[in-house]
């Protein structure tokens, strides 16, 4: 599923997130930590995903999603809308400063293909929500990704499998949702 080769992929910001989920839990909190160490060698941000609910759980994550964003074969993209989402919770959840926000933003722009919403994303995004009964925020996702021409749409909460032209979504943690 991830070692695919010369594969182009949009992350969706479920995916993103994960790191910057509150926990009051010390272990958790030790998880944390050695993710978001780990995630600065590799992505030259202050902090970027991995959701702590048990160690082997951020473990599978965090080599999932860095065997993603490190696979050179993969050509990742992803939209202001994901750029947007990941701001406003990092902002509400972890109260990351605004300064924190603006590295972080120009880091994406410098590191990925970034796809701005438009007039043609918004209008697939209405067929799909017609077609498919995707959510209206999930629909936008999905036509960016269309949109991009991507191959892959890594998201957490959408339907694993799915299909819409040559787009499939991949949730790439779904060997591990189970346990």
């Amino acid at each position: 599923m991830i070692d695919e080769k010369d594969k182009t992929c949009l992350i969706d910001s479920n995916i993103l997130l994960y790191a910057f989920i509150e926990t009051k839990d010390i272990h958790k909190l030790v998880v944390l930590q050695y993710v978001v160490l780990n995630l600065l060698r590799y992505l030259r941000l202050k902090m970027f995903f991995g959701v702590i609910t048990t160690f082997w759980r951020t473990t599978h994550k965090l080599n999932v999603v860095k065997s993603v964003i490190q696979n050179k074969n993969i050509e990742i993209t992803i939209s202001t809308q994901v750029i947007n989402e990941v701001c406003v919770n990092l902002i509400k959840k972890v109260s990351f400063s605004e300064e924190k926000i603006r590295k972080m933003v120009v880091s994406f722009y410098n590191k990925y293909n970034i796809i701005e919403i438009n007039k043609e994303i918004i209008i697939k995004a209405s067929e799909i929500r017609e077609r498919y009964n995707f959510s209206f925020w999930d629909s936008l996702i999905f036509a960016s990704a269309l949109y991009a021409n991507v191959e892959i749409l890594y998201s957490e909460d959408m339907q694993d499998g799915f299909i819409i032209d040559k787009t499939r979504i991949v949730n790439p943690f779904k060997q591990c949702s189970s346990a």
